[in-house]
Formats: structure tokens, C-alpha cells, sequence
């Protein structure tokens, strides 16, 4: 499908959307498409997202867990326990909205979870008993199998740890950063060399091979890996000293077989200036998390700045001293919000709402009430709702609660529906002609006026 579709919404600064997946921007947020239909119209699923912060390991054991949200303090989270030796890994898994991590605890390594908020009291072991060399951890967000590297293998169970523990590769050297790839059966993995990047097929026995690097310079570090849920492309971190100009930081994208690569975005800095590395790396869509470390002499701070490359901006939070980040997105589940309506008492109301899981549940609330299929009333758990036959009680603030099919929810913003009676004057103050002047009366007011009421 090539044909574009023009959007009317305001503030809509992308207006030619194809169902090639190219973006659009409505009111700040950036929409990203996903193609779900044979043809495309408005309601060509897409996601809206915004970055939320990062999970990483800090300190130079990784004894510390750390989750720094783009706004307020940061949370950190210590094993209690006298035997506890390290972390080794870190993954959020946005679906279960949860971290999982890989901790090395009693002379062996552990997978377990914790929620969003690191609350000691979540902490939750999904997998014990394996070697203490285990390291890395890795997490499909479709299926929610767990992957982690282990005495040369990477290993995979399901998502709550349970089942036969699958080898989906073998003679794979122990890797500082790991990424899988389930839809193109691929894994990336960073050499503890820290300039060995390496792409694998899962299941086929054999040594990774090296992807080139960019910058082509035999000084350069590759700081993390991160492949793009959206699209499919892969990211990663690089950086390198240059003779003439200082420290040269870059973040770089490649399709998913790590060729056609392109810089993204590049800091450049004189050696007298703080040294920026980049670390730790998340993408989704046109956004980009990078954890950025200052070297000495500059101030020696860790921050994480959100990239939108659609619009070019960096934005930069200052965050506590980690590694090992795995930056995390926010998605809204609602993907169109119902529209406010006016109309006569006899005529039918027609509210819609959109989601990007096609197996979201719905349920449609008037002032905070569920409603429930009647006599006038349809598509109350449907993302469609119609009221027949509307009558001057109906005028009121309508809700859609939307649960995905991973659990994440949210509530739409009210729309407002507002039956106006047949009397004489159409257009006088109490449009909704309940005897009463009030809010309602005013978003009828403001529809009849968009439609050209006299």
C-alpha cells in the first residue's frame, strides 16, 4: 500500500502519512505506524510514545540496581544478602512491566524480576541453579522468553522461568551487551574487547561474525547494542579518540543484518572539553535513549539524553552512574481518542476510539460509570459505542478504559456528548436545554460553532 492519507488534526506538522510506516506528529506526540489493515484510512494502527528513564547497573561491582525516571530522583535496589556477589545483567520488559535482571547470589546465578518501581518486596526468583560465569540477560517483548549466556551458550526459558532450558547458540565468547533478534532468529552480542560487535544466527552452532564498525579506527569502543521493536534496525554506541578534534561519540543505526550503516547522531568535543562516552543505547521508532559518561577532566556525570530523530532535538537529564542501561519507553495503548459530539434530541451518537493492540478490551464509561448494553446502547465493551434514539440525559462526559492484551491500560479523555432539544431558539445559552447554564452548554457551544451554527 503506497497511497498517503491527509490528517486534519491540529497541530499536525507531518500531514502526508503512507502505510509505509513513515511518522507523523499530532499535538508533540510522534506516532509511528504499524500497519494492521488491507487498506489504509485514519485508522491505520500506530504507537505514541515518550521516553520514561533507564535501568542500569551502577557502581564498578554492579552491585547496585538503579532505575533514573526522566523526572525526579533516582531509585536504587541492593540484594540484601551477606553472599551476594554482582548483577550481570539488566533488561526491561516494557509488557509485563517489570526489570529482569541476572544476579549472581550463593555461589550461583539467578534470574529474577522486580517491578517498575524497584520495590524490595517484588523481587521475584523465576530461574536459579545456574552457573556463576552466567551473564547478560535479554527479554522477546512478544513472547516474554528470557535469554542469558551461559558457559559459552545462550540459553532461553519461557517467560516465567520455567521449561527445559533452550540452547539457541553455541562457541558464543562471553559478551559485555547481548541482543535478541526472534524475528529475524539473529542475536548481537559486544565482545568484552569492547570493539568487537558480532552478529549470530540462533540455533546454528558456530562463532558470531564481526559486523565493521563505522568509524574504522583501530582505537574505537563499541559502548552498547539495541535493536529497534519498530522496524526492526539495529543501534549502537561508538566512540573514539581523533588527533585533531578530541573525543568523537556516536550513535549508529543498521538494518537488521548490520549492513547500510548510517551515523545518527555524533558529539564531537575538544580533549580541553568533558569527554562524553556513549554507553548504554535504547530505541523505539524515531527515538533514541543514550546513557552519556563524562571523562575526566570534565565533571565526571552520567546522563541520559532522549534523541528524536524526526525532529533533531536532544533532550538531557543528569541520572546516577550506570552501566549495563537499558532505556525505557512509555506506549500509550490508545491510539485515537473519542471526539466530543452535539446532537439533536432523536439522533444517534457515535463515539469511536482506537488502540494499537488489535486485541485490546474495552469498556466505555459515562461520568465514570460503566455502561452496559440496553435498549438505546451498543458497543459498550467494543471500541465503538452508539447511543440511538438520543435524548437530553444522555448529554454527559464519556470514558473508554482500554486494557491491551499484555495488561497495560489507560483511560481516553472524556468526550463530551451533548443533546440539544428542538426548541424555538436553536442557538440560545442552554444549548442542551436542561435548564441549567454549566460546562456542557459550553462544549455544545463550541461544536455548534465549529459546525457553523448561526
Amino acid at each position: 500500500m503506497t497511497q498517503d492519507v491527509v490528517f486534519s488534526y491540529p497541530d499536525l506538522f507531518a500531514v502526508n502519512y503512507g502505510c509505509t510506516g513513515r511518522g507523523f506528529i499530532v499535538n508533540r506526540k510522534l506516532f509511528f505506524g504499524v500497519i494492521a489493515a488491507s487498506a489504509c484510512s485514519v485508522s491505520c494502527m500506530a504507537q505514541t510514545f515518550d521516553i520514561e528513564g533507564a535501568y542500569g547497573l551502577s557502581g564498578t561491582d554492579m552491585s547496585v540496581l538503579v532505575y533514573q525516571p526522566m523526572a525526579g530522583p533516582a531509585v536504587s535496589y541492593t540484594i540484601p544478602s551477606p553472599n551476594f556477589v554482582t548483577f550481570r545483567g539488566v533488561e526491561w520488559d516494557g509488557a509485563r512491566d517489570r526489570v529482569v535482571v541476572l544476579a549472581i547470589e550463593n555461589n550461583e546465578a539467578r534470574i529474577a524480576t522486580l517491578n517498575s518501581v524497584l520495590d524490595p518486596a517484588s523481587f521475584t526468583v523465576i530461574r536459579s541453579g545456574l552457573d556463576v560465569d552466567a551473564s547478560q540477560v535479554d527479554v522477546d517483548p512478544a513472547t516474554g522468553r528470557v535469554y542469558w549466556w551461559e558457559n559459552g551458550q545462550i540459553l532461553s526459558v519461557e517467560s516465567d522461568g520455567t521449561g527445559v532450558a533452550l540452547v539457541e547458540a553455541d562457541n558464543v565468547s562471553e559478551p559485555i551487551m547481548m541482543e535478541i533478534d526472534i524475528v529475524h532468529d539473529r542475536y548481537f552480542i559486544l565482545e568484552t574487547t569492547f570493539d568487537e560487535l558480532e552478529v549470530g544466527a540462533l540455533g546454528v552452532p558456530g562463532s558470531p561474525q564481526s559486523i565493521p564498525l563505522f568509524s574504522n579506527n583501530s582505537g574505537v569502543s563499541v559502548g552498547d547494542v539495541d535493536i529497534n521493536s519498530v522496524g526492526g534496525d539495529l543501534y549502537w554506541t561508538e566512540w573514539y579518540v581523533n588527533s585533531g578534534s578530541g573525543l568523537v561519540s556516536r550513535v549508529l543505526r543498521a538494518n537488521s543484518n548490520g549492513l547500510g550503516v548510517e551515523v545518527v547522531y555524533e558529539n564531537d568535543t575538544p580533549q580541553t572539553d568533558a569527554l562524553d562516552v556513549f554507553y548504554g543505547i535504547g530505541a523505539l521508532g524515531d527515538r533514541v535513549g543514550v546513557n552519556v559518561y563524562g571523562l575526566p577532566p570534565g565533571p565526571g556525570i552520567t546522563r541520559i539524553i532522549d534523541l528524536n530523530l524526526t525532529t533533531g532535538s536532544a533532550v538531557e537529564i543528569t541520572s546516577e552512574p550506570m552501566v549495563n542501561m537499558d532505556v525505557v519507553f512509555s506506549v500509550s495503548p490508545i491510539l485515537q481518542q473519542p471526539e466530543s459530539t452535539l446532537v439533536e434530541v432523536g439522533e444517534e451518537v457515535l463515539l469511536n476510539i482506537a488502540s494499537f493492540d488489535q486485541n485490546a478490551s474495552f469498556q466505555w464509561r459515562r461520568s465514570g460509570v460503566a455502561l452496559i448494553d440496553e435498549d438505546r446502547v451498543s458497543g459498550s465493551q467494543t471500541d465503538s459505542l452508539t447511543i440511538i434514539n438520543a435524548q437530553l440525559v444522555d448529554t454527559n462526559a464519556y470514558t473508554c478504559f482500554v486494557v491491551t492484551s499484555t495488561g497495560g491500560s489507560e483511560e481516553s479523555e472524556p468526550a463530551i456528548v451533548a443533546v440539544r432539544g428542538n426548541g424555538e431558539a436553536p442557538c440560545v445559552a442552554d444549548l442542551t436545554d436542561d435548564g441549567v447554564l454549566d460546562f456542557f452548554d459550553i462544549s455544545a457551544f463550541i461544536q455548534a460553532f465549529a459546525a457553523g451554527c448561526p
